[in-house]
């Protein structure tokens, strides 16, 4: 009998950690995905300030 129940409480053990690894596993995408978004996001943001300081300097040097 303590025999079952080392054995049950192991399946839950085992249990437990591949469900802790699917859900760990999961937020690190859904996390990856959005710092990628943010990183394009700054991305973008940056190549309009530098279009707009390479306007300037055009400007400045026409006149």
């Amino acid at each position: 009998m303590p025999l079952d129940v080392f054995a049950m409480v192991y399946q839950l053990v085992v249990i437990g950690l591949v469900i802790l690894f699917i859900v760990s596993l999961t937020m690190f995408i859904k996390n990856n995905k959005y710092r990628h978004q943010d990183k394009n996001e700054q991305l973008r943001e940056m190549n309009r300030k530098l279009d707009r300081i390479i306007e300037l300097l055009e400007d400045s040097r026409r006149k």
